[in-house]
């Protein structure tokens, strides 16, 4: 049995699969959200591990734009993050308001996830659609763990971009 295969099984046993049983449904009455799209919202590593063995669209996006990788940046979902990196995930992939994931990491103060992203090549110097930072956001909305921990990495010249 390939690793394809056992990943399935596994999560056939856990009910972990789409609403039709398949890898990319769509439960209409939850965002447009895949199973993979699904596991990083709910910070659930191993069901997005199985998931991604067995050849989930890391690259899947729910009805607004948003990837997985977005999903870990809100929730703070770090171990899930580094999985979806290292499957290919795109780093600065943005959504339909132009936010990146270290932008959603700055909005909700996550720092963990803010972490990965940087060590990861986020760049910091992008902006949302109405012209912000990931560290503006970060400041606007009171994170100042996260606001410091980029504030350092601009200072180090960490995280890509200009």
């Amino acid at each position: 049995m390939s690793e394809r295969e056992r990943a399935l099984e596994t999560l056939r046993e856990k009910g972990w699969l789409g609403v039709n049983g398949g890898l990319e449904d769509r439960d209409p009455n939850d965002s447009e959200r895949t199973p993979l799209l699904k596991a990083a919202f709910g910070n659930e590593e191993e069901r997005a591990r199985l998931l991604l063995a067995a050849g989930a669209d890391v690259h899947a996006k729910d009805k607004n734009g948003s990837t997985a990788l977005h999903y870990c940046a809100w929730k703070d979902s770090a171990a899930t993050a580094g999985l979806l990196i290292e499957a290919g995930c795109e780093v600065d992939a943005r959504n339909d308001s132009g936010y990146t994931p270290l932008i959603v990491a700055g909005i909700y103060g996550s720092k963990e996830a803010c972490e990965v992203l940087l060590r990861a090549g986020a760049d910091i110097h992008l902006k949302n659609n109405n012209g912000r930072t990931a560290l503006d956001c970060a400041v606007r909305n009171g994170k100042d763990e996260v606001a410091a921990l980029l504030r350092a990495a601009a200072a180090e010249g960490v995280g890509g971009g200009e």
